[in-house]
């Protein structure tokens, strides 16, 4: 090599050391040059976690090698197409952005399997339908030739019991479930309305509380935080004893009456209507907040919050004892369910779904349709919450962060009512598919 080639060659090295070493002290410390900015700039990371485990992720349409959860890092600011798939699953997409020297985290990604509801229970065309707070039975009142008769499901193995037939029209009659799912209290609205009560102990018949007790029971509901029943009867407030069949007078019943924390909730109808409370075996209501008719029904809830709402108004008033605050809040709402740990209500109206924080009195739009809602349930780890517009059930994440993904799980040709099972895995729907009215199981993951 002659010296002239030798000189160039060496101011060669010289320049890409001076070019290539900055570059890879640079990479080394977490730097990458970004090409749309023409600049180096400190990288981020990104955090994929899903349930469940082991899906492919993709940034931009660019496969990465981890399966979740995944760790993916030297990423340069700015916004990213992610797109979460596994088998069997509905795809996950969502734009993130990642900033410099920051860690995106995208740790609470549920994914839904992507199958057909399949029938599991058969009752007929059914009217009201119940599904008990644990997600163990359901219980919906058929029609019949001659009246009515009301089916329970036992959800573990779709084993049905027909414990009572009744002459009364199928829409005659309402279901309430104990707080710890093995009770049903049925009722029969009329003239004279019946108050019944079935029990998983004895599946194969109910109980008859007005002879039982000796009582002519107007209204009947469980207690909010434990599993005690009371009745209302002649204007007063009576504590059931099931196991000896004893009722004891624990003070006046206002209507729609919710009992918590020893405290009993009503409403007094008047002009304005008043929601009022009065401690357990006392007789001085206080009025808790104003409300604009009687016409409301409480919510079942959680930890001594209560909630009632008209849905033929869709008005919602929460009141939390706890929380310090005076006033009750208002929102507009047809139906409501607490969550588990029971400071969240996800309520929804004819064309919303929100969620109220009932600890920091804060209300969140979760999704506007332009459809009618017909109801609304959390879907643990409550992740996701599923809602029903039309007959059509989706998820859609709780959390707005990045935005918010929805996914449609199941259309029906009609649908009645809905639940979970505790552990997120199912879902369960009285329903139409087709010509058939069933009980339908669709597999959520």
């Amino acid at each position: 090599m002659n010296p002239r080639a030798r000189r160039i060659l060496r101011r060669t090295f010289i320049a890409a050391f001076f070019i290539i070493a900055p570059a890879i002290i640079l990479s080394t410390a977490g730097y990458r040059y970004n090409f749309s900015r023409q600049r180096f700039e400190r990288t981020g990371a990104m955090l994929v976690e899903t349930r469940p485990a082991d899906a492919s992720v993709s940034l931009g349409g660019v496969p990465q090698k981890s399966l979740t959860p995944a760790r993916l890092q030297g990423l340069s600011p700015g916004p990213y197409s992610v797109r979460v798939e596994k088998p069997g699953y509905l795809a996950w997409e969502k734009t993130v952005s990642v900033r410099s020297r920051e860690t995106t985290f995208l740790n609470d990604i549920a994914l839904f399997r992507d199958t057909a509801p399949s029938v599991y229970a058969d009752p007929g065309e059914t009217f009201d339908a119940s599904f008990s707070h644990d997600a163990r039975y359901a219980a919906a009142v058929a029609a019949t030739g001659a009246g009515a008769e009301l089916v329970i499901i036992d959800l573990r193995d779709g084993s049905a019991v027909v414990p009572y037939r009744s002459s009364a029209g199928a829409d005659e009659v309402r279901l309430a479930w104990s707080r710890d799912g093995r009770r049903l209290l049925i009722v029969h609205e009329g003239r004279e309305p019946e108050h019944l009560l079935w029990e998983a102990s004895e599946p194969g018949g109910v109980r008859d509380l007005s002879e039982e007790l000796s009582l002519a029971i107007d209204a009947a509901a469980w207690a909010q935080d434990d599993d005690r029943l009371y009745a209302a009867a002649d204007g007063e407030l009576y504590e059931i004893d099931m196991l000896f069949a004893f009722a004891s007078s624990v003070g006046p019943a206002p209507s729609a009456f919710v009992v918590a924390g020893g405290t009993v909730y009503g409403i007094l109808p008047g002009s304005p209507a008043r929601l009022v409370k009065h401690r357990l075996g006392g007789d001085a209501y206080e009025t808790v907040a104003e409300l604009p008719s009687a016409d409301f029904t409480p919510l079942p809830g959680r930890d001594r919050k209560i909630a009632y709402v008209s849905p033929a108004a869709e008005r919602l008033f929460i009141i939390d004892p706890a929380s310090g605050r005076q006033e009750a809040f208002e929102g507009r709402g047809a139906g409501g369910a607490w969550s588990a740990d029971g400071r969240r209500l996800l309520y929804w109206n004819d064309l919303e779904v929100h969620i109220y924080d009932a600890q920091g009195g804060s209300d969140t739009l979760v999704t506007r349709l332009s459809g009618p809602i017909r109801q609304a349930a959390w879907h643990r780890p409550e992740w996701s919450a599923v809602y029903a517009s039309g007959d059509t059930l989706f998820a859609v994440e709780t959390s707005d962060r990045f935005g918010r993904v929805t996914v449609p799980l199941a259309a029906f040709d009609g649908l009645r009512a809905f639940a979970m099972s505790r552990n997120g895995d199912w879902l369960y729907a009285f329903g139409r598919r087709g010509d058939q009215d069933a009980l339908w199981r669709l597999r959520l993951r």
